[in-house]
Parts: structure tokens; sequence; C-alpha cells
């Protein structure tokens, strides 16, 4: 545990943690004002963004907003698994729990909705039309109406928010509120990660640590954009995706020369030649190329979840 590489930057836990237990409900880039007024005017929303793009941080958001109310509910879509809405709605509320009372005027967030059923979306709409729930925020990878029934997709009139992705100095403001003016990592070495990130807020906080990690390794004070470009590198899939194409090539060889082979000894079959000499083949594969950095070992360096699997943690990780 004394090794872990957050320790020897001065941090308890892992400052880069993606975990949804220790995620904040900070929004970059994101504004949720605009999406706490549609709820509060009973509207149906659908808020859409590939993984890592800040559905989780706006859900939280929204949670800390009307959850202390109790008047929300939460579910998730998983494949093949009913949502159970009426049960939620049930065990919301002391009256529903002891009398099996249905409440009303419930605000309800569906995530992962792009896996929703459409019995689900049938029960949700039934009980939005009795009163008892009375605004829908759907969270998605992306919003397809044949999922959802007509009457929630006439609800939603236009409700479809993709969220943006971060600009780079929102991705340096990311950063510097988990790890401060820590001098390993300047700002414009951020840029450099943010771009090799796609915008997507979760990438650049892996990146972000994976090249922390990899620098406490190599002892580096601060890094650079060369530092960026070697540490990031990702050499040893490259290395298996050669051999495989070597091996590949190497069958297919094998099978042509099986082939004229057998064509060969078929034609010494009907006009055989006791003079000819049988060829031989030599099948050669090429050396699988292998990459390796100056100044440590690869195969020493291990992922955040197998950093975070060994040993016992503290309660805060």
């Amino acid at each position: 545990m004394a090794d872990l590489w957050y320790w020897k930057l001065g941090f308890s836990s892992n400052p880069f943690n993606i975990k949804p237990a220790v995620l904040t409900n900070e929004l970059a880039g994101i504004h949720v004002e605009p999406v706490l007024e549609k709820i509060s005017n009973n509207e149906i929303q659908f808020i859409e963004a590939p993984l890592g793009m800040g559905k989780t941080s706006m859900l939280k958001n929204i949670i800390s907003t009307f959850g202390g109310k109790k008047k929300l509910i939460y579910a998730s879509c998983i494949k093949n698994e009913c949502l159970e809405v009426t049960d939620l709605l049930k065990n919301s509320t002391l009256k529903g729990k002891l009398f099996g009372q249905v409440p009303e005027d419930m605000i309800l967030m569906v995530d992962e909705a792009q896996n929703i059923s459409k019995e689900d979306a049938k029960e949700i709409t039934s009980y939005l039309e009795q009163g008892n729930i009375k605004s829908v925020v759907f969270f998605g990878i992306e919003y397809n109406k044949k999922l959802l029934t007509n009457h929630l997709n006439n609800s939603l009139n236009g409700n479809i928010i993709s969220l943006p992705y971060l600009a780079p100095e929102e991705a340096i403001g990311v950063v510097r509120r988990r790890i401060g003016n820590l001098k390993l990592i300047p700002d414009y070495v951020i840029r450099e990660i943010y771009g090799r990130s796609n915008g997507n807020p979760r990438r650049l906080l892996q990146n972000c640590e994976d090249i922390c990690r990899k620098a406490v390794e190599l002892s580096i004070s601060e890094l650079t954009i060369t530092d960026v470009g070697t540490l990031l590198e990702t050499t040893e899939p490259a290395a298996k995706k050669k051999s495989l194409k070597t091996k590949t090539k190497t069958v297919k060889k094998v099978k042509a020369n099986k082939k004229n082979k057998t064509v060969k000894t078929a034609k010494k079959t009907k006009v055989p030649k006791k003079t000819e000499k049988e060829e031989k083949t030599k099948i050669k594969e090429k050396p699988v190329a292998t990459v390796t950095y100056s100044g440590y070992n690869v195969e020493n360096i291990r992922t955040y979840e197998e950093e975070m699997s060994t040993g016992k943690v503290k309660p805060e990780e």
C-alpha cells in the first residue's frame, strides 16, 4: 500500500477515480438549470450522450435537488429485466410500504433508457395518465422513438438534450478541481491529454490517471507533451495485432502449399514420373515486432482495475 502512486503525490485516495460511488455532481460545460426547470413544469425529457459524457453527474445533480423531498424514484434499465415501476412507487412512501398505496406527482428517473422495453414504457405511460408520475427524465446513449409509446414520444415535444463535449479550458478545470495545482501535470499537458480523449470527461480522467501513475513509477517530476505521447501509447495491442497478422499469413501459406502439393500428387498418379524431383517448400515466419520503452519495464505497469483490486484499500477509496 505504501507504494500506491497517489500517496506519493500527496493524495489519500485516487483523485481521478471514475467509480459512480465517488463521482461528484460536477457538471463541466453542462447547464442543468433548464433540465431542473422542465422537471418542475412536469415535462418529459430524454438526455442522450455516449458513455462518460456526464449523464451520471447530471443524474446525481437532479437527485440531490429533488430526492430529499421524497418525490423522486430512480430506475435503471437492464436488458431482459422489468423496471418494476409499481414496486418503486409503492416503496417510495411509508403509506405505500404499509398499505400498498401508490403516491401521486412523482418524478421518475430512468437510466440506461436505450434498453427500455415496450412493456415498461406502457407502464410508465399509464402512471403518467393517472397522475402518479408527473415528470420523467430518460437517460440513455441515444434516443430511439421506437422504444417508447406514442404518448411518451409526443410528450417529449422536442425535449431531447444531447450533452456537449468538453472544451479544452473546461477539461483543465475538471482536472484542476481533482488535483489542484499539482506541478507534475501542467495545463498544456492537460490540453494534450484532452486532445487524446476526444472530449470525453471519463476518458480524460482515465488517461490522466494512467499517465500520472506511470510518471510516478518513472520518477518524473514534471510531464511534457513528449511524455504524453510515449506513456499513453498503446504498444502491446499493436504488437499482438502484428503477431496475429503474421500467424494468419503463415496459416494461409501452409494451406496454399498443401493444396498445391495435393494437386501435384494427383497429377503424378495419373502420369508417374520417377525422375521428377520433389520440391520442398520452407515456410519462414516473420519475427513478431516487439516494442520496448527505455527506462522502465512495461510488464510492471498495471491497469486501474489491477491497482484498485490489490491489497486492502482505505474506506474512502
